[in-house]
């Protein structure tokens, strides 16, 4: 096949999204398509290609502008109905104003694919305006790809399409995360800057993300916490730490690669994701954390969250916002070395065999094909 993703940015950028769009791109590359990647650079730059195998192309444009985090280019829209007219298939990832409006220009005899991540987080006249397109795009498109059922049974313009629903769970490269390849220099060095046994936290610094609440968690326990990520919350949480007195046991860390986050998840006793609103889709951190053999805290979000990592099987889920219950679940990781062992265990077993990027990418494949028979067929009905 040849199978065109529309994206927003494409790693080397840091995100949930992109490293999806990547596995998907990759893993479908590996079985054998010819895969080509429209997405924009995340801090500037000229259009560009790049080859990254003989059948994986990402190209990455400037944008003519910016409103807030969204960029538009009339190059870009232009490729994608240029490149999406060569296509046997094209996917698109919401929310992203850009790829939906490009969706909504495809040419009729390409397949299209929507992954849906999340749907649109504020509320607003905006946020209105987009579900308005986002609808009009999913009535047109193929099939629509979530991530977990508590994603797609929460979202409200998908109950609106669940015949065209298929729950296939996101997917990341995990060979860099077991715990048997990693160098235990690394992981020692990890565990000195931070000065001791600590929890990790590893997220943009916004408002969702349940920072604020972990912090004050962390006063209430007394332990060590590192939290790798930037984004705009970073001086008020920092101001945060130091007011309830954990400046010091709080370690905010920006700038660690690709290459150093395995050894953070394996340096940490446990991996907490405190999320506190349904901006929060899915939390594919808590995978690599899983993978990383660690058990994981997360949040029971009326998203895919609590379906990544289960309670009581590989981690704690406690209610959102809810301090008692975070503090109570963190102290009791923290002093059971049995507990942590078993939900690692479990955790790690977990990871491999549910979200393994061959699996993921065999029924990528799969729905790929299903909905190109389709098209086809309704155009050969149509010409009849």
């Amino acid at each position: 096949m040849k199978i065109l993703q529309v994206a927003k940015f494409y790693p080397p950028a840091h995100g949930g999204i992109e490293r999806v769009v990547q596995g998907l791109s990759e893993g479908a590359a590996a079985l054998g398509h010819d895969v080509r990647v429209i997405c924009f650079h995340e801090r500037g730059g000229a259009d560009c290609v790049e080859n990254l195998a003989s059948n994986l192309e990402v190209r990455r444009y400037r944008p003519d502008v910016r409103v807030g985090n969204i960029a538009a280019s009339v190059r870009y829209l232009s490729d994608v109905q240029r490149f999406a007219r060569e296509a046997d298939v094209v996917h698109l990832h919401e929310p992203y104003p850009t790829g939906t409006f490009a969706g909504l220009r495809l040419p009729g005899l390409t397949a299209r694919i929507v992954t849906w991540h999340a749907d649109v987080p504020r509320e607003g006249p905006v946020k209105l305006a987009l579900e308005a397109m986002q609808e009009q795009l999913c009535a047109r498109v193929d099939r629509i790809i979530c991530g977990s059922r508590g994603l797609a049974d929460a979202s409200r313009i998908l109950t609106r399409f669940r015949e065209r629903v298929s729950v296939v769970p996101l997917a990341l490269p995990l060979a860099s995360f077991d715990p048997a390849r990693l160098d235990s220099a690394r992981v020692s060095a990890a565990r000195e800057r931070i000065g001791g046994r600590f929890a990790l936290a590893v997220g943009r610094l916004v408002y969702y993300k349940g920072f604020d609440l972990l912090i004050d968690a962390a006063a209430r326990t007394g332990q060590r916490v590192a939290i790798i990520g930037e984004g705009p919350l970073e001086g008020a949480l920092r101001a945060r730490a130091e007011a309830v007195g954990v400046g010091d046991r709080v370690i905010f860390l920006k700038g660690v690669s690709d290459a150093d986050l395995p050894a953070w998840y394996a340096a940490s006793d446990y991996f907490v994701l405190p999320s506190t609103g349904p901006a929060e889709a899915y939390g594919l951190v808590q995978v690599e954390a899983m993978a990383s053999g660690r058990p994981v805290i997360n949040t029971a979000l009326p998203t895919g969250v609590p379906e990544v990592s289960l309670d009581g099987v590989t981690g704690l889920t406690v209610p959102p916002s809810d301090l008692d219950a975070l503090t109570h679940a963190m102290e009791r990781l923290s002093g059971d070395d049995a507990l942590r062992g078993r939900l690692g265990i479990a955790a790690r077993r977990r990871a491999v065999e549910s979200f393994s990027l061959e699996q993921v990418a065999r029924r990528h494949e799969e729905i790929y094909a299903e909905a190109i028979r389709a098209r086809r067929g309704e155009e050969t009905r149509s010409a009849a």
